[in-house]
C-alpha cells in the first residue's frame, strides 16, 4: 500500500498480487467464521488494490477482469456490500476512461451509497469530480458544474486533499470567467491557492508531478486582478459612504490625536472571549507572521502537537502571541483551523512511526492513540481513516505484508 501511495504502481502491483494467493490459500482453520471473513476480505481488497494499480498502469483490460472476478466473489453478500461498491467504483472509473459515460454514470450510482456511509469522503470526493467531468462533457453544464461544488463542499468539511480532484477548481474558474461571474471566479481561485497550499504540505512527493493548467504566480495574478474589479465596483458607493462618514467622525479624531503616538499594533487581550477569529494576517505585520511561523516551524520539529490536550489558548501563550492571530495565521498559512492543522499533524506522525518503527506497529490502538495526543481510540482511528482509506490495523497489515515480501520499509 505504501508503494501505491507513492506512486510505485508496477512493485504495489506485484506486492498486491502476493497478498491476494496469500489469503485466496485454503487454511487449516477455515471453518472459524471470523478467519474466513477476514480472509475474504483481505482477498477483496488486495483484488481491489490490484484493479487500482492497473488502472494507473494503463493496463485496462487486466483491470476489468479482476473488477469482475471482484464482483462476482463478492456477490450475494451482504457481508461484503462494501467491497462489491468499491469494485463498482472502479469499474466506473474505467468506464469514464473509455468514454462509456451511461454505464459510468450508472456504477458511480451504484457504489456511492456504501461509500458515504462510511463516510470516506476521499473516495466520495473522487465520484462528484468524475460524475461532474462526465456529465460536463455530455454538455450538462448546470448538473456538472454542481457535482463540482459538491467537491469544493467536501474540501471544506474535511480540508483534506485528492491530488487527482485538483482539476475540478481549474474546470470552476474557467467555467465562472465564462460566465463573467468575477465573484465566483475569484472565490474558487482562493480555494485552489488553499488546495495547492495543504497539497504542498501533505504530498511533497507528488506535488512536482501533478499536471497543472494554473501555476500558483498565474493564480495569484488572477485573484489580485479579480480583487481589484471588485474593489472598483465597490469604490463608487463606498466614495459616497466615507463622505459622509468622515464629517460625522472627524471631531472625535481631533480629540484623540493626542493619543496616535501608542503603538500601531498592540495585541489583543488573550483571555478576551470577544477577540474575532477573523483576523487576516495581511493586516498584521510582516515581521510578526514571520515570526510566529517560525515559531511554529521549530515547535513541529520538536512534535509539540502529541501534547495531550492542547488548545488553541496554550499554544499562542507558547507563541507569545494571542489566539486571534494564531487562529488567523494558521487559517491563511496552513489553510485549516486549528483542529484540523493539529489532527493532521498528528496522523502523519503516526504514519510516520509506523512505517519506520516495528515496535509501534506492535501497540494496541488505544496505545497508538495516546502516543499521538488523542484523547480516546475512536477519534484516532477515524481521523486516520479518514487520511488514509485505511483502519490502522489495515495500514500496519500492508507494512508488514510488504516487509515480508522484499525485506524492507520505505524510507
Amino acid at each position: 500500500m505504501v508503494k501505491s501511495y507513492l506512486g510505485y504502481y508496477e512493485e504495489a502491483l506485484s506486492i498486491f498480487l502476493q497478498c491476494s494467493k496469500y489469503y485466496n490459500k485454503p487454511h487449516t482453520s477455515e471453518t472459524l467464521p471470523n478467519l474466513r471473513y477476514n480472509r475474504k476480505k483481505g482477498y477483496l481488497n488486495s483484488l481491489n488494490q490490484m484493479g487500482i494499480c492497473l488502472v494507473l498502469l494503463g493496463r485496462y483490460q487486466e483491470a476489468s477482469v479482476l473488477i469482475e472476478q471482484g464482483l462476482e466473489q463478492s456477490s450475494n453478500d451482504k457481508d461484503f456490500d462494501l467491497e462489491r461498491s468499491y469494485f463498482y467504483k472502479l469499474k466506473a472509473v474505467l468506464g469514464y476512461l473509455n468514454n462509456k459515460d451511461k454505464e459510468a454514470l450508472s456504477d458511480f450510482d451504484t457504489a456511492i451509497g456504501a461509500i458515504e456511509k462510511i463516510n470516506d469522503f476521499t473516495n466520495v470526493s473522487l465520484i462528484y469530480f468524475l460524475k461532474g467531468k462526465i456529465l460536463l462533457r455530455n454538455k450538462k453544464d448546470d448538473e456538472g458544474i454542481g457535482f463540482l461544488k459538491k467537491v469544493d463542499s467536501v474540501f471544506q468539511q474535511n480540508n483534506f486533499v485528492l491530488p487527482a480532484t485538483r482539476e475540478t477548481y481549474e474546470l470552476l474558474i474557467d467555467y465562472y470567467r465564462n460566465k463573467k461571474d468575477h465573484k465566483q471566479e475569484l472565490y474558487y481561485t482562493r480555494q485552489l491557492l488553499k488546495f495547492d497550499k495543504i497539497l504542498s504540505a501533505d504530498f511533497k512527493y507528488l506535488s512536482t508531478r501533478i499536471h497543472k493548467e494554473y501555476d500558483t504566480q498565474d493564480l495569484m495574478e488572477s485573484k489580485k486582478k479579480l480583487e481589484n474589479t471588485s474593489y472598483y465596483v465597490y469604490t463608487i458607493a463606498l466614495l459616497s459612504f466615507i463622505s459622509v462618514l468622515v464629517f460625522s467622525v472627524a471631531g472625535y479624531y481631533r480629540t484623540r490625536k493626542k493619543n496616535k503616538k501608542e503603538k500601531e499594533y498592540v495585541q489583543p487581550d488573550q483571555d478576551d472571549p470577544k477577540q474575532s477569529s477573523s483576523v487576516k494576517t495581511s493586516r498584521l505585520p510582516e515581521h510578526l507572521v514571520e515570526d510566529i511561523l517560525s515559531k511554529l516551524r521549530q515547535m513541529e520539529e520538536k512534535n509539540f502537537y502529541l501534547e495531550k490536550g492542547l488548545t488553541q489558548n496554550q499554544l499562542a501563550k507558547k507563541l507569545k502571541t494571542n489566539t486571534a492571530y494564531l487562529s488567523a495565521i494558521i487559517n491563511e498559512h496552513k489553510g485549516c483551523n486549528f483542529n484540523a492543522y493539529i489532527n493532521r499533524l498528528r496522523i502523519i506522525y503516526a504514519k510516520e512511526r509506523l512505517i519506520h518503527d516495528s515496535l509501534w506497529r506492535k501497540y494496541a490502538v488505544d496505545d497508538l492513540s495516546k502516543e499521538c495526543g488523542f484523547s480516546n481510540r475512536s477519534n484516532f482511528s477515524k481521523l486516520f481513516h479518514e487520511m488514509t482509506s485505511m483502519s490502522p490495523a489495515e495500514f500496519i497489515q500492508n507494512i508488514e505484508n510488504e516487509k515480508n515480501n522484499d525485506g524492507t520499509v520505505l524510507d
